[in-house]
Order: C-alpha cells, then structure tokens, then sequence
C-alpha cells in the first residue's frame, strides 16, 4: 500500500482522481476518474456571479418595502390622530396588523380611496379648483401651495386638514435618495450617464426660486408642458435633504408645532440606522471585556496577541 499514490486535480465544478502504483513499469495509473458538481457561482451571458446576489438583491427589495410601509403606517396612524385623514384606527390595523384568522387588508373604503386621488368632495374629480387651478392641473399644485404664505392658500388647508393630511402622504410616498459615496452624489447631482435619469442640477435654479421641490417640479413641469402633454417630472434623482427642508418649510407655513414637526419627521424622513453586529461577537481570550471587532484602534486590539506571545516566549 505504501507504493501507491493519489493524485488529485481540483477544478471549479469538477475533482480529477487518480491512482499511482510506482512498482509498474509500464503503466502505473491503475485507476483514474472525473467528479463533476455544478458551479458554485452562476452564469449568466457568459458572466459568472455569486448565486447569493439575486437572494440579497430580493431580500433588500423586501425589506425597502416593508420599511415604505412602515412609515405609511406611522404617518397614517398621526393622520388619523389630527383628523387630516378619512380613516379610522380599526381600519389602519386590519391593514398593518397580522393575525393568523384574518388576513392584511388593505383600506378599501371610498372616502379614503377618493382621499388619495384628491377628491375631498366625492364628484369623482380632483379638487384642483380648491386652490385656483383647472382640471389639467398636476397634484404637485396642492405641494406648491402648501408653502404658500398667501392667506386664501393658508385657508383653503386650515379649514380642509385632509388636503395638508394628503400633502404629507404625498411625501411619504417618495422621499427622496441619500448618497452612500461621492461617486453615487454626483450622479445624483448630475444624473445618470446615459441620461435616462436627471440629476438635481436641472433643478436647483427652480428649488432656489421656489423654495421646495415640490413647488419646483410643479413650476418646471408647468414651464416645459405644451399644448396640456405634461411633461413627466419622476424619471429623477431627487435629494432627501430637499424633502426634509419641504417638510420643515410647509409646518412653518401651516403653523404647526415642533412636536407635531418631529412625529411628522419620523415618519416620512427618519431612516433607522444600521443594526450593530457586536452581537454576534465572542469574547477574546485574556480580555474577557473586549470583544472581537469592536471599534477600538488597532495596536489596542493586538495587546492581547502580544500577551500570548511573550507566555510563550517564557
């Protein structure tokens, strides 16, 4: 047995055998043979990837609709509070909460579904002419107009809190992108390459002049529509910074309180920080209270090492 020999040949999606005799002579592979398994990478147009990338990319899909209805459900429940939306808690809690007899149902009755069209008087129409404006108009009229300091604008949401209450779900619904990096800002700022997507810089002179980005993408698509074709104002990159100073600037307006403003904040821009890993560490030998990958400098963290290495040494 001893004057036998494996050979192995390790590939990516197969293992090569075979088995040496060196007391032949002649022929001393006495038995050889191929496993093959599939890839542990996937291919797609001749491009390999880890089969793990579509189930994170799923999995982070999920979770940022999950976390939009999160603060649906927190906006909505201060809504309701404030009566600035025709909803009651019991139907809010057959949407957000789970029991296993019934299932989520979503808020299917009319004045709400009328609610979110903008029709505050059920004639099956958006109530455009509430603030001056004909039925060719855009929803961003009801956000330019909320920062409107004129007393007949001011009046309209004072004595309709289900228009403001509606404003508020309209910035829930979309609010905005936050760079992770300079590369990822500047394409915000100037767009995608291929031009698909504009960039806040086509923007900026309007959200100067107007005051929020709500009163300038109404402005623009306003300026740039002819002949009633609206022209489409969501294809962009829009900044979550411009969305929370609309929020800041439209509760000065309406008068509202800072705790109202800090409920309304946490609801539409406030975004949970990361989740801490220090969970999953183990404590280190020798420094019963110092864990494994705690934010603490380097050559703090190699002392223990070192101690190890001078018992040793002794």
């Amino acid at each position: 047995m001893s004057d036998l020999t494996l050979g192995i040949d390790l590939g990516t999606n197969s293992i090569g055998w075979a088995i040496r005799d060196t007391t032949e002579i002649a022929n001393q592979i006495i038995r050889s043979g191929v496993l093959i398994f599939n890839k542990g990478v996937g291919e797609e147009k001749g491009i390999e990837f880890p089969k793990v990338k579509k189930r994170t990319e799923s999995r982070g899909i999920r979770r940022n609709y999950q976390a939009e209805k999160y603060r649906k459900w927190k906006l909505l429940e201060y809504l309701i509070q404030q009566k600035m939306c025709p909803l009651s808690i019991n139907e809010l809690n057959e949407w957000r909460k789970y029991s296993k007899k019934d299932k989520r149902q979503y808020p299917q009755t009319e004045e709400f579904l009328n609610w979110l069209r903008f029709d505050f008087n059920g004639d099956g129409k958006p109530d455009f002419h509430l603030l001056g404006g004909d039925k060719h108009e855009s929803y961003y009229l009801f956000r330019a107009k909320a920062i409107s300091e004129l007393k007949k604008n001011k009046k309209v949401f004072q004595e309709n809190p289900e228009v403001l209450g509606r404003v508020f779900y309209h910035l829930v619904q979309r609010r905005g992108f936050k760079g992770r990096d300079e590369e990822e800002a500047k394409t915000m700022l100037q767009g995608s390459k291929d031009g698909s997507t504009k960039g806040r810089d086509e923007i900026a002179g309007y959200i100067d002049t107007y005051k929020s980005l709500g009163a300038a993408l109404y402005h623009y698509q306003k300026e740039h529509s002819k002949n009633y074709e609206k022209v489409r104002i969501r294809q962009r990159y829009n900044l979550r910074k411009d969305y929370e100073n609309e929020l800041k600037e439209i509760c000065r307006i309406q008068e509202l309180s800072d705790v109202d403003y800090k409920k309304l904040h946490k609801a539409i821009i406030w975004q949970r920080p990361l989740r801490t890993q220090k969970r999953f560490n183990r404590l280190m030998y020798l420094r019963q209270k110092q864990k494994k990958g705690s934010h603490k400098p380097s050559a703090i963290r190699r002392i223990p090492y070192l101690d190890i290495h001078q018992q040793f040494k002794n």
